[in-house]
């Protein structure tokens, strides 16, 4: 039956959402520092937010838990089961700070940020750096000026970069005032493999006293053409878009920053949060609800979409849309009398089921398609030979295709050498 939470429960909870319009409670685990203390042998601090870390090859589950602040420095890594709901401590990963939000990114690049208290951290979970998802290493423990508040997180779509925020006041003061020091409105960026800063996006417009304001929860656009696009919700100064492909030079692409909630006294409210998803930008408005926007910039328009999106967790690099060339061999072979094309590129996919026009030339005429053919699993094509006494090349259309997590790519247009057919005699 279902069951509610208790009060000042502090943990994990499991639901069951086999049916999505009757979630059921099914287990919690307790991480309050009695329990952690007597159960696992470690300082418990809670659960302040909750990274998922699914091994979908292996039909498993794992956490990274944030507590935010207390003793805790670094993560916990914990294993639910998939069948029972079941929870397992697995380790303490310190890191230098308490972690207040983790971003990860699996795939092939396999690292986690952790972002908090003055600072953030970067973990290796596999690969040449070493670390396990269960066994995750420290790669770099960096503070940054001014921040008591790391907050959030978010890599790029190629996992070579993140953007890190903090929270200056804690959300709940106004602080991005033009009297407060710059780095309290600003994003960083790292690189990280180094953790070396890149670039930095300062708020352009600053906030009232009347209203709560920090750069808060953010996404990237998924984009094919090697861009990247942020969305950020900040408290009262709303949802913006910035392109920060240029890492050291980024720039506000636009924005919705809505005038204080109340005109007469400080307030708390505004964007808690601001993701990207198919085509639009999502934004958990406080103390007003959902808002739905969508952003009218060719920046979005290589964006790709998603079957399924987690803003702290990336499942599958998204490399960038590509474009590849081919060439294209035309002979003439008298036995058995054919004119044959073969398509080669380093790039299989833009061999095989390629369209191919056989062209024929005679002289003082334009050329002229006698045949089109698509090319077999070698590919190659073959048109039995009518017009003799001519020319013939052959052109390699355009194709596009997708590969890798439904990436598109372009096979560029080739065109042979002409071959000489002579005439029958």
């Amino acid at each position: 039956m279902p069951r509610p939470v208790l009060q000042g429960f502090e943990g994990l909870h499991v639901f069951d959402i086999s049916d999505p319009t009757d979630p059921e409670l099914i287990n919690e685990f307790d991480m309050s520092n009695a329990a952690m203390l007597a159960r696992d042998g470690v300082i418990g601090c809670g659960s302040h937010t909750a990274t998922l870390v699914p091994l979908l090859d292996e039909d498993r589950l794992l956490i990274y838990n944030n507590h935010s602040g207390g003793n805790c420095a670094g993560i916990e890594v914990l294993e639910v089961n998939t069948d029972t709901g079941e929870i397992d401590f697995l380790r303490r990963e310190g890191a230098g700070r308490s972690c207040h939000d983790t971003a990860v990114f699996l795939d092939d690049v396999m690292k986690a940020v952790c972002a908090g208290g003055n600072g953030f951290h970067v973990f290796s979970m596999g690969g040449p750096e070493g670390g396990t998802i269960e066994n995750p290493t420290s790669l770099h423990n960096i503070p940054v000026q001014d921040v008591s508040i790391g907050h959030t997180a978010a890599f790029t779509n190629d996992g070579k970069y993140f953007v890190f925020g903090h929270e200056p006041g804690g959300g709940t003061q106004a602080q991005c005032e033009d009297t407060d020091p710059e780095r309290f409105y600003t994003f960083f960026m790292y690189d990280v493999a180094t953790g070396t800063l890149q670039g930095k996006w300062v708020l352009d417009i600053p906030q009232s006293a009347l209203e709560n304001c920090t750069l808060h929860n953010i996404n990237f656009v998924p984009t094919t053409d090697g861009s990247d696009i942020l969305v950020s919700g900040n408290y009262q100064a709303g949802t913006w878009v910035i392109d920060f492909t240029d890492h050291a030079n980024p720039v506000t692409v636009g924005y919705a920053d809505p005038p204080p909630l109340n005109p007469e006294a400080f307030s708390s409210g505004g964007a808690w949060s601001t993701y990207w998803y198919n085509g639009f930008m999502y934004e958990s408005e406080i103390s007003k609800g959902f808002h739905v926007f969508e952003l009218d910039d060719e920046v979005v328009d290589n964006a790709m979409e998603l079957p399924y999106l987690n803003p702290q967790t990336t499942m599958q690099r998204i490399p960038e849309a590509f474009e590849t060339e081919s060439e294209v061999r035309t002979w003439y072979e008298s036995r058995p009398q054919k004119i044959k094309a073969e398509v080669t590129s380093e790039y299989t996919e833009c061999e095989a089921g390629r369209q191919v026009a056989i062209r024929r030339v005679r002289a003082g005429k334009s050329p002229k398609t006698v045949a089109v053919k698509t090319t077999n699993n070698a590919g190659r094509v073959q048109l039995k030979n009518q017009w003799r006494g001519a020319k013939y090349f052959s052109v390699a259309r355009t194709k596009q295709f997708t590969d890798q997590f439904d990436n598109p790519g372009t096979c560029l247009k080739a065109q042979s050498a002409r071959v000489h057919v002579p005439k029958a005699r």
